[in-house]
C-alpha cells in the first residue's frame, strides 16, 4: 500500500528565471506563500502525510535553502543545475528514492489532500487535474485504462487526461525502475531532460496510476502570474479548507484550561512529527462497535459511537496520540457538509472540544450510511495510566466513528 512509503524528495535545484524580479533574488522554494516559504507549506504537508525523511536537491542559492531546512532534512546538490533539467536532479538524488518515495517538484504548492489522496491509491501513481493542461507549459498526462502511458508538454490537450500536478509516489521496484530509467538518459547524455520523460519510460514497465485531483488547489509556479495566483487563490483556498479541521472552541478551552496546559493538548499541528500510526483497540464500553469502511485502497477499521456514547482507551504516557473521526451524514446532506463537536476527556474529566465540519467522502463507502470526511486530532497524553475518551456532544445526535491511534512502536 501506498502510505508504507516514509521518505519524500523535493526537486529544488532550478534558478527560476523566468519568475523575473517576482522572485526578489531568492530561489523558488523560499519564496513566501501566506506568511510562510514554500518549503515550509511543503514541509508540513509531508509531515502530516507521515513522511519525515525528506531530501531537498539544491542548486542556485544552495546554502540559502540548506539554512531554511536546517536539521529536518538532508540535502544533495546538482552542481549542474544551471545547463540541466529536472531530471539530472532526480538523478543526484538516486540514493534518496532507494526504498520508495514520494517526488515532488519544489515549486509545486499544493492542498494536503492531494498527498493524501495520491498515497491511498499507491503504491505506484501519479497526480494530474483533468480541469487542466491546454496550455502550452502544461505537461500534460495521457492515460491508458486509467494508467499514465505518456507525458509531455508537446501532447495535443484532446488527447491528455489532464495536466501533470508535479507530485508522484513510486514503490520500491518503482523507485527502482524509475532510478534505472534515469541513469540511462543521464548516461546517454540527455541533460535537458524533465522528470516526465523518465516517469513515462518507467510506466512502461510498472503500472503508475493517474490520480485526478480536480477540484483540489495547487499551483505550480513558473511565471509572476503563478507566484500571485499561489498567492491570492490557492492559499486561500487551501486555508479556507484547513479550517475546517479542527477548531477550538473558547468556551470548552475555558472549561479545562490547567488540564490543557499539563496535557499539552494540541489542535491539527501542521508542524507536529511525521509518524506512522497503529489504532489503540477501545476498551467495550456500552453501544461502542467496530464498523468497516471502505476506500479505494481497501477495508479500514474503526469504532462506531452512537450520540451520547464515546470510544475510550487506556494509555501509558507519556506519549502522543491521534484522534481520527468520521461522522455519518444525512442523506440530505450537501456538499457543504455540516458542523459537530466532539468532547475529549482525560480520567473522565473534560480536556477540551472540538468544532469540526464534516464534508461527503466520495472514496468512503459503508452499506447503508454516507461517510463524511476524516478530520485529525493530537493530543499528548502526560506521564502515568490515564484513560481517554471522545465522543459526540453537539450536533445531531448521529454515529461517530472514531480511531484513536498512536506511533507505530520501531520494529
Amino acid at each position: 500500500m501506498g502510505r508504507a512509503v516514509t521518505r519524500a524528495v523535493i526537486l529544488a535545484a532550478g534558478q527560476g528565471t523566468r519568475l523575473g524580479p517576482a522572485a526578489e533574488g531568492r530561489p523558488k522554494i523560499l519564496l513566501d506563500i501566506g506568511g510562510k516559504p514554500l518549503l515550509e507549506r511543503t514541509l508540513e504537508t509531508l509531515a502530516d502525510a507521515g513522511l519525515g525523511n525528506v531530501t531537498v536537491v539544491v542548486g542556485w542559492k544552495a546554502e540559502e535553502v540548506r539554512a531554511a531546512l536546517g536539521r529536518r532534512g538532508e540535502c544533495v546538490e546538482n552542481p549542474d543545475y544551471a545547463a540541466t533539467n529536472s531530471l539530472q536532479s532526480l538523478w543526484y538524488a538516486r540514493e534518496a528514492l532507494r526504498g520508495g518515495a514520494v517526488v515532488l517538484n519544489g515549486d509545486t504548492f499544493l492542498d494536503p489532500e492531494i498527498l493524501d489522496r495520491l498515497l491511498r491509491a499507491g503504491p505506484d501513481a501519479l497526480a494530474y487535474d483533468s480541469t487542466s493542461g491546454s496550455g502550452r507549459e502544461h505537461m500534460k498526462v495521457v492515460l491508458h485504462e486509467g494508467r499514465v502511458a505518456t507525458l509531455g508538454k508537446d501532447l495535443p490537450p484532446a488527447q491528455a487526461a489532464g495536466e501533470n500536478v508535479g507530485v508522484f509516489v513510486l514503490s520500491p521496484n518503482g523507485a527502482r525502475v524509475l532510478v534505472e530509467k534515469a541513469d540511462a538518459l543521464v548516461r546517454a547524455g540527455r541533460r535537458e531532460a524533465w522528470v516526465a520523460e523518465a516517469v513515462q519510460a518507467t510506466a512502461a514497465e510498472v503500472p503508475i496510476r493517474g490520480v485526478d485531483v480536480a477540484g483540489l488547489p495547487w499551483a505550480e509556479i513558473d511565471f509572476p502570474f503563478d507566484l500571485e495566483r499561489a498567492r491570492n487563490e490557492v492559499w486561500p483556498a487551501i486555508e479556507k479548507r484547513r479550517r475546517r479541521k479542527p477548531l477550538r472552541l473558547a468556551a470548552a478551552a475555558a472549561i479545562g484550561a490547567a488540564m490543557v496546559a499539563s496535557v499539552g493538548f494540541g489542535l491539527w499541528s501542521w508542524a507536529r512529527p511525521a509518524q506512522l500510526w497503529e489504532s489503540v483497540v477501545p476498551e467495550a464500553v456500552e453501544k461502542t462497535q467496530r464498523t468497516w469502511i471502505t476506500l479505494p485502497d481497501g477495508r479500514q477499521k474503526w469504532w462506531s459511537a452512537p450520540g451520547g456514547a464515546g470510544v475510550e482507551v487506556e494509555l501509558e504516557g507519556p506519549e502522543q496520540v491521534r484522534l481520527e473521526t468520521r461522522l455519518l451524514l444525512a442523506a440530505t446532506t450537501g456538499e457543504e457538509g455540516e458542523k459537530y463537536a466532539v468532547e475529549i476527556r482525560l480520567d473522565g474529566k473534560p480536556v477540551d472540544w472540538a468544532v469540526l465540519r464534516a464534508s461527503p467522502d466520495p472514496e468512503a463507502a459503508l452499506e447503508g450510511a454516507r461517510v463524511g470526511d476524516r478530520d485529525r486530532t493530537d493530543v499528548t497524553v502526560p506521564a502515568g495510566r490515564h484513560r481517554l475518551r471522545v465522543g459526540l456532544v453537539a450536533g445531531d445526535p448521529r454515529t461517530l466513528l472514531v480511531r484513536i491511534r498512536r506511533p507505530e512502536s520501531p520494529r
